[in-house]
């Protein structure tokens, strides 16, 4: 026990007993770092005590019966909780955390004359000593009688870990391990069950296994989706009746509800910002799961304008289209085109979401549905090149290719020359040009108008055979184009 001498007033003693191991043991001693002066304008602690735990004792004891203390409690120099004044004992401290944490504690005698003040400081280091488990969404399961059930969990903390199962908040004899088998499920096994870790530095108590038998196997299922965007809903609570049953549906909008007798239900569904969805007359047997398919729920709120937002993306002249229209969600947009927008070695080749290309690509004209949010569409661009169009004689045997001397950019229109300089091929007619050597390209007739690709092209010249045979009787005459 530690002794203050509070000048003439009175004498105070106070212990601070720590219910889990202690780093440094000496705050029982008055000669150790905790032991406060009698100094109480100044009060400095010259050490902190380490404690790894995350609830402990402040035991406080006054020299004469009328003596109240009062303790407030620092949690990490930002919270204050605050116990009433109280005549001496035990002051719990919970729900310790790691890190710094100072304890105040006053004194006064009944008739409210403050006596003492001073503070007490210490350490917490529980991370990775108190157990804890890391999964705590309770499981619901629905078993047949005689079938065997496993449950099993995992703690953190140190060892050595206890583990001690309960079912129905009573402690289930023998059950001391981190599993729980029951060989053959029956009814007197229904109940929920958890388990209850602990060692040196404290407890905590795993997710809640929800045991039922199904007595029925009849049930329905559906599928919750935003009626306007078609996306799935998760966290849509789902009632239905007669039972008062809730479920919730999933992240792919999925509910669903089991061990229902035959009968005639109604299900209603809530979800923040849409309309209350309801169905009745929904026939169910005892043996079949029914499925109500797709379920539309209808935003409540569809009124907020949203805007499409154009950038130029690093255009260097021009301004981005301006698009004044204000959209509700679901409502049909028409993409812009990029008006006066230039960035100087390239060419505009339409916009997307991202600004560096790898969302969703638009063109000008493309339509789509307003989402639930502003959209801004970032111009792209393509690196200008000087691109040709080559024209190949591709063994012709006089005459000349057209020359084409005008350089593209992707995009450009091209218009296909003709043989304009008598390109000849000895026994073969002029038939075009094409983008293979063999012929076996894409056929260009002259005049025709495309797009430039992305590099430069070689058109070649199509020939094919001017000889042609006449049979007369066992004549055979040969003509041939010269």
């Amino acid at each position: 026990m530690m002794r203050i001498m509070l000048s003439t007033m009175c004498a105070i003693a106070m212990i601070f007993l720590v219910g889990c191991g202690v780093v440094q043991d000496s705050i029982y001693d008055e000669d150790g770092p905790n032991f406060i002066k009698p100094d109480f304008d100044r009060s400095i602690i010259k050490s902190i005590d380490t404690i790894s735990c995350d609830s402990t004792l402040l035991y406080l004891m006054g020299s004469q019966s009328e003596t109240r203390f009062q303790v407030r409690f620092r949690v990490n120099v930002d919270n204050i909780s605050e116990e009433s004044w109280k005549p001496e004992g035990a002051f719990v401290l919970r729900d310790l955390s790691d890190g710094k944490h100072i304890v105040y504690i006053d004194a006064k005698y009944e008739n409210g004359i403050k006596i003492f003040s001073d503070s007490l400081a210490l350490f917490v280091t529980i991370e990775g000593q108190v157990p804890s488990f890391t999964n705590k969404n309770d499981t619901a399961m629905i078993v047949d009688t005689g079938n065997a059930i496993n449950l099993s969990v995992s703690a953190n903390g140190a060892e050595p870990l206890a583990y001690q199962w309960i079912k129905d908040s009573s402690i289930a004899a023998g059950m001391t391990s981190n599993t729980l088998t029951i060989l053959s499920f029956s009814l007197n096994d229904t109940g929920e069950y958890r388990c209850i870790a602990s060692n040196k530095y404290g407890n905590d108590t795993s997710r809640g296994f929800i045991i039922r038998y199904c007595l029925f196997k009849g049930g329905v299922r559906g599928i919750v989706i935003d009626s306007i965007t078609g996306n799935k809903l998760s966290g849509a609570v789902v009632r239905i009746n007669p039972g008062s049953l809730n479920a919730t549906s999933n992240s792919n909008g999925i509910f669903e509800f089991y061990c229902l007798a035959s009968g005639t239900y109604a299900i209603t569904i809530s979800l923040a910002k849409y309309k209350d969805y309801a169905k009745d007359s929904i026939e169910i047997k005892d043996s079949a799961i029914k499925n109500l398919g797709i379920i539309p729920l209808i935003p409540t709120d569809t009124t907020t304008k949203l805007r499409v937002i154009y950038e130029g993306n690093g255009n260097t002249g021009g301004i981005a289209p301006i698009d004044g229209n204000r959209y509700k969600l679901g409502m049909v947009v028409t993409v812009l085109d990029s008006g006066a927008l230039v960035k100087t070695g390239n060419i505009f080749f339409g916009w997307n979401d991202k600004s560096d290309g790898t969302g969703i690509g638009y063109s000008a004209g493309q339509t789509f549905l307003m989402g639930e949010s502003d959209i801004t569409l970032y111009a792209q661009w393509k690196i200008l090149q000087d691109l040709k169009i080559t024209y190949d004689g591709n063994g012709n045997t006089a005459g000349a290719v057209p020359m084409d001397s005008k350089l593209y950019a992707p995009g450009d229109t091209i218009i296909v020359l003709g043989n304009s300089s008598g390109l000849i091929k000895l026994g073969y007619e002029f038939a075009g040009w094409n983008t293979k050597a063999d012929g076996t390209g894409m056929d260009y007739n002259a005049g025709y108008k495309f797009a430039m690709p992305l590099s430069s092209m070689t058109l070649y010249a199509k020939w094919t055979s001017a000889i042609s045979l006449v049979v007369t009787g066992s004549i055979v005459l040969m003509s041939m184009a010269i």
